[in-house]
């Protein structure tokens, strides 16, 4: 175990000390902000174009991946800050402005960000569920046997209930957690003695990486028994829950081992559609609060100026991830509950072919659908999709900025 800490701690190191001496080979400060380096190339304007965006690609990734290796190792304390600024605390500092860049209380940040997120969660749960369940049935329509188009508006609160329990508490932590490391970061930004700094877009991005994690950890499980209910009209009506049957059924068929294959399967699917949706309507979010409102990202907001921009920002991002929301839907949604072998593909596969649940790759599965069904298959389910985003956009930052 010490060797295997002793390895970890050195390539960590190794890791940092590579970003850094990508991003100081890339960028340097001025007092008007970041400037690249002028390019030696051809002087064809397209050629040195290309190869300029190309390196202002690879410092933005070197910045981001060493903003996460910093935001994972640096404790946010004077001995820990010591290793990187020996003469500067990691503590609030202010701007020129007399404007709170960083916060010392990391605590008060944490538990403001967990409440915001829980009432954020609560209240888009509460309001767009029954959307959310016609989104679900239109997306797995297309290969669902047990589906048709008249049970589309019946009983769409089903599933409610595991969106709650695990929606709210993963609401939270990720709210909490994005928060954090923004806050964090931002005054590392201030108080570090590199000559380079993290801008805006890439602590944002760090921020929900890092928030994801943990957030699709607790949320994963509830995700799948929200939509198994969501688009299964065949469970009969009982005094049991329908997802304590489920969970019951799942055990009975090879024990717990089998429940966790069953809950988390799709993790790597929901991760990887979330991740790009929450980087655009965050950045997306700030960017347009800048330009509609005049005002900083971190700047009080009124509820309604909050709600114009999430709901646009939210458009954005998930009109450009339907394709990833079809796909991670449908594979939740193949998913048997005696975890038999059933292919997640609607591309026609023999018997012995088929895969898990828990071996599907959303990617490859966006690509079946359109092999199967075309652009429109990608795109299927966007009205609803789009009715939910403009309004969940609205809800999520309006409450958000109200519980700040």
């Amino acid at each position: 175990v010490t060797l295997l800490y002793i390895w970890y701690t050195m390539m960590i190191n190794f890791i940092i000390v590579l970003c850094l001496f990508q991003c100081t080979s890339c960028f340097h400060l001025s007092n008007k902000g970041v400037r690249y380096h002028q390019v030696q190339v051809s002087e064809i304007p397209t050629v040195k174009s290309v190869i300029v965006e190309v390196e202002n690609i690879g410092c933005h990734i070197s910045k981001i991946i060493c903003g996460i290796l910093i935001a994972l190792t640096l404790h946010p304390s004077e001995s820990r800050a010591q290793v990187y600024t020996p003469s500067i605390q990691l503590t609030a500092t202010k701007d020129n402005q007399g404007k709170n860049i960083g916060n010392n209380d990391d605590s008060a940040i944490f538990l403001k960000g967990l409440i915001s997120g829980s009432v954020t969660r609560a209240s888009k749960e509460l309001i767009l569920h029954p959307i959310d369940t016609i989104k679900s049935r239109i997306q797995t329509i297309a290969f669902n046997e047990t589906m048709s188009p008249g049970l589309l508006y019946k009983d769409v609160f089903n599933g409610l209930l595991p969106a709650l329990v695990g929606g709210i508490p993963a609401g939270a932590i990720f709210f909490g957690v994005k928060d954090f490391f923004k806050s964090f970061l931002k005054g590392f930004n201030a108080n570090n003695n590199l000559n380079w700094a993290l801008n805006k877009d890439e602590i944002t991005i760090i921020s929900v990486i890092l928030a994801n994690i943990p957030y699709w950890i607790l949320r994963t499980p509830s995700e799948v028994l929200k939509t198994k209910e969501q688009i299964d009209m065949t469970s009969p009506s009982t005094s049991s829950s329908p997802t304590i049957q489920r969970i019951k059924s799942v055990y009975a068929a090879g024990g717990l081992t089998n429940v966790l294959q069953y809950l988390y399967g799709s993790y790597s699917s929901n991760f990887i559609y979330a991740l790009p949706a929450d980087i655009i309507k965050f950045i997306a979010y700030e960017k347009l609060v800048l330009r509609l409102f005049q005002k900083e990202s971190g700047g009080k907001l009124e509820g309604l100026e909050a709600a114009v921009a999430g709901a646009l920002a939210g458009m954005v991002a998930q009109i450009s991830t339907t394709p990833l929301d079809v796909a991670r839907t449908r594979i939740m949604a193949a998913q048997k509950d005696d975890m038999t072998p059933s292919s997640t593909s609607i591309k026609a596969q023999s018997p012995d072919q088929k895969e898990l649940f828990r071996q599907a790759n959303p990617f490859t599965e966006v690509v079946n659908i359109y092999e199967k069904e075309g652009v429109s298959g990608m795109f299927v389910g966007l009205g609803p999709r789009i009715v939910r985003a403009f309004a969940s956009g609205a809800v999520q930052f309006a409450s958000y900025e109200i519980t700040q």
